[in-house]
């Protein structure tokens, strides 16, 4: 697989050959739940963080109309419970390679700290990204 000259994937050392590669058997995993479910991986990648607290909001980032309705569909697959202990078990045995952003979107980055909690949140300017409030949650993607 291949990625368009403008694609930002490009930029994103997790997305380089040699990672996707070591990085496939969780892409594996998430096809054959999502052939199970009849939604697509991406689309199972977000109802994983749905499922894991009601807190976690994901905010996947896209410039593409289809891929936004792809997206708003994961609020409508339902994971079971066996699917979740799939997911979970999987990632626990793989070791994901690549760092998830571009070394300029880290410089971006920054701590927030909402008025009404404690809890630091992680933003990530000019990237869609999950924000996640602590590390022991982040998915295994």
């Amino acid at each position: 697989m291949t990625f368009e000259a403008s694609d930002f994937r490009n930029t994103v050392h997790r997305f380089n050959p040699e990672n996707r590669r070591a990085n496939q058997a969780l892409v594996d995993l998430l096809q054959k739940i999502a052939e199970r479910k009849q939604a697509t991986p991406g689309q199972i990648a977000l109802a994983w963080l749905l499922a894991r607290k009601p807190w976690i909001v994901p905010i996947p980032g896209t410039t593409k109309l289809r891929r936004l309705e792809e997206n708003l569909g994961a609020a409508a697959v339902e994971l079971t419970a066996d699917d979740l202990s799939d997911i979970e078990s999987a990632a626990s045995k793989i070791t994901v390679h690549g760092a998830r952003l571009a070394l300029h979107a880290h410089r971006e980055s920054y701590h927030y700290r909402p008025p009404s909690t404690s809890i630091p949140v992680l933003v990530v300017r000019h990237f869609c990204s999950p924000i996640y409030t602590r590390p022991d949650l982040r998915p295994p993607f």
